[in-house]
């Protein structure tokens, strides 16, 4: 966003400016497996899911140099297992994990980020966005979940979308919910009663 590329890597969490891409060196960087990152452009916050911590926040204000604003408060409970998405609103974040389903933190005190609830969604949450009040979440077999995260202390099942084979990742653009499934390819579903 904003004309940078976020980048989480073995040393840690980097912004490189896009027009400077020719001059980064892939091979001096070992790759972070599995660690997410999600760019909050309103709140200009970056926040950052891996193995040990939960969570790490960034103030992103300034690009070129991000600031660590809470260094992982909230370790995470699955211990070997990331996530494999992750996504924010105004503080909340919520974050696909897998089996585990859905794991909703509550960023909004960085003095006291908190886990806030969780949900089962019954298959592999691979991945997450947000819709108003709404968590759609694409759970394979279980196609997409749409979650009530209204409250994220008791995140709840309000209906799903059946995409009758597995639903790998998926995009929010306005009303439309680009689904990628494993056997059909890319659906389009219209999300606009989603509120």
């Amino acid at each position: 966003y904003d004309g940078h590329l976020y980048l989480v890597t073995e040393d840690g969490f980097h912004v490189l400016d896009k027009d400077a891409l020719g001059t980064y060196q892939p091979s001096a960087f070992g790759t972070k497996k599995s660690a997410r990152v999600y760019v909050d452009k309103d709140a200009r916050r970056a926040y950052v899911s891996g193995h040990a911590n939960l969570l790490d926040v960034y103030d992103v204000s300034n690009a070129s140099t991000p600031v660590l604003l809470d260094p992982g408060s909230v370790k995470n409970p699955y211990e070997e297992k990331s996530a494999s998405a992750i996504t924010a609103r105004g503080g909340v974040v919520a974050l696909a994990f897998g089996k585990a389903g859905v794991v909703v933190l509550d960023a909004r005190d960085l003095a006291n980020v908190q886990l806030a609830g969780m949900f089962e969604t019954g298959d592999l949450a691979s991945d997450i966005a947000l819709k108003g009040k709404h968590a759609l979440v694409a759970d394979r077999f279980q196609g997409v979940q749409i979650v009530d995260a209204s409250d994220p202390s008791a995140p709840a099942r309000v209906g799903d979308c059946d995409t009758d084979t597995p639903a790998v990742r998926l995009a929010l653009v306005g009303d439309d919910l680009f689904v990628l499934d494993g056997a059909e390819g890319l659906l389009v579903y219209d999300a606009s009663a989603i509120r």
